[in-house]
């Protein structure tokens, strides 16, 4: 067994909560059969998988019908997720914190992640001890501020190799990020 995935492993009985990004939901709803196995070992660790309502709104905000808006509902409901939401004000902090880290590592206005990537950030940051982010998008979560702690690639048999990616929230890292940005505010003074 590949040492890597032994480590996740030992990690996931941690971190047992799994925090999903809409581009997981928009790729397994087209590709279930191909996601099947990701979800069935997730399942086996005991994981809890998570979606935000946020998430929820991006993944069903194009099922402009009846019947797609219900297909997404009912596949929602299929994959037995259960909702995170923000409740407080420190919620709210948290994800403008994340997005200020990313501002400060100078990702272009083109490339700033959006409002739901920074609230997916702020529950990581929240809830550092047992939850992790899976997720397709390596652009959005940069391992300057967070962990990429395993990959698994999903054969979507298109000729098509998907990269599926767990992470988690890194205190050391950050600290970095803020202890540079206090020292030029302090140049700046």
């Amino acid at each position: 067994m590949n040492k890597n995935f032994q480590k996740f492993q030992e990690i996931l009985k941690v971190k047992n909560y799994i925090l999903l990004d809409t581009n997981i939901l928009i790729q397994s709803f087209e590709f279930l059969e191909e996601f099947a196995h990701i979800f069935d070992f997730l399942a086996e660790q005991k994981c809890t998988l998570l979606y935000s309502s946020l998430t929820r709104f991006e993944f069903i905000r194009g099922a402009f019908r009846k019947s797609f808006k219900t297909d997404r509902e009912n596949y929602l409901k299929k994959l037995k997720l259960e909702q995170i939401i923000w409740k407080d004000e420190g919620d709210m902090q948290d994800t403008i914190f994340i997005s200020h880290l990313y501002s400060a590592l100078g990702l272009s206005d083109r490339n700033l992640p959006d409002l739901v990537d920074c609230s997916l950030g702020g529950f990581l940051k929240k809830y550092k001890t047992s939850m992790l982010l899976m997720t397709g998008n390596i652009k959005h979560f940069p391992t300057s501020v967070f962990d990429r702690i395993y990959v698994q690639a999903v054969d979507k048999h298109t000729n098509d190799i998907y990269p599926v990616s767990f992470y988690e929230y890194n205190d050391q890292k950050v600290d970095r990020i803020v202890k540079r940005i206090e020292a030029e505010d302090t140049k700046k003074d």
